[in-house]
């Protein structure tokens, strides 16, 4: 089986070596492109991407924020960030294969220095392009696998292109290719969901620590009645100035800290964290406490109480970075 699998990927390059980059970006362009974003394949494409999405983005996230008075709207936008999460994740690679193939098609020959030079560039273009559009806070590892994705991409479309050139249909997977193709998607998913998360926050659809208002009420929605969860006062939030102040004569209050707040339209989340730093408990194990204040048309309720190891919390990921991702990586 081994001998079998090394037998095929020596193939596979040895083919590499000989393609025509010029005629692979015109298949690139003509067969892939064109033939995803032409309006009979784009709409089915969507509806599959969207539940793949949103599937997946289920699975990372502890709450998934539905705006009740405005669901068609939420769709619409829905849509157009998973859209330009799919275009940064793929689109952009492939702009820089077509580029990259462009200007090293002018090194003739197919020896396997030449060869190793094209594939060189092709990794160092891969890696300057993901430092371009990835912003400070990206971690190396982030970096790497977000190259590792491109790099399966780029040779899922070699692989198409070896099968067109051959009078193939490039759709049609061999057990091989198909094992290959679902280990860069699985590698792909949780890229996919941070740019779609960053993307969300930069289109102001998430804020990270704004200051929000709060009516009376609402304020009161915040605080806990049992007395069991209470958190040590010099450790809650919502007893400290630095994130939190009501008005005096029932007028509200601003909370401007540990907080983070989806919105669409008429409808918001607050998700506040009210400890300031970690709790422990009876095992010696971190963990937070959140309060969510849903207001969906006006009418607002509270969930008290959210408790989440600390070494499982994403959201004081977000928090602890306070501030606005403008890029999306």
């Amino acid at each position: 089986m081994l001998k079998y699998i090394s037998l095929r990927i020596s193939a596979f390059f040895s083919a590499t070596r000989k393609l025509d980059l010029l005629d692979f970006n015109k298949f690139i362009l003509r067969n892939i492109i064109y033939h995803i974003f032409n309006t009979r394949n784009l709409l089915p494409f969507v509806i599959a991407l969207c539940v793949v999405g949103f599937s997946l983005i289920t699975e990372e996230s502890r709450y998934i924020f539905i705006p009740q008075t405005s669901v068609a709207a939420y769709a619409s936008f829905f849509i157009f960030t998973l859209i330009v999460s799919i275009i940064t994740l793929l689109i952009y690679p492939i702009f820089i294969i077509v580029s990259v193939n462009f200007v090293t098609s002018y090194l003739h020959g197919t020896t396997k220095v030449k060869y190793a030079i094209k594939l060189i560039t092709l990794i160092v273009s891969f890696i300057i392009g993901v430092e371009f559009f990835s912003p400070d806070y990206i971690d190396l590892l982030q970096k790497v696998q977000v190259v590792i994705i491109w790099l399966g991409l780029y040779l899922v479309l070699i692989s198409m292109y070896l099968a067109y050139i051959k009078h193939n249909n490039p759709l049609k997977l061999s057990r091989l290719k198909l094992i290959f193709l679902f280990s860069v998607l699985i590698l792909a998913a949780q890229p996919l969901i941070r740019i779609d998360l960053h993307t969300s926050e930069a289109l102001n659809f998430t804020n990270i620590n704004p200051q929000v208002y709060l009516t009376s009420p609402n304020c009161a929605l915040l605080h806990s009645l049992n007395p069991n969860t209470e958190i040590p006062a010099n450790n809650n939030t919502l007893n400290n100035t630095k994130y939190y102040r009501e008005l005096p004569d029932n007028q509200g209050c601003y909370i401007y800290g540990n907080t983070i707040r989806y919105s669409f339209g008429y409808d918001y989340v607050l998700l506040v964290k009210k400890n300031i730093r970690p709790l422990v408990n009876k095992k010696n194990h971190e963990y937070n406490v959140y309060v969510r204040l849903n207001c969906f048309a006006g009418n607002c309720y509270s969930e008290n109480n959210l408790i989440y190891p600390r070494k499982d919390d994403f959201y004081e990921e977000l928090l602890a970075k306070g501030q606005r991702l403008y890029y999306p990586l």
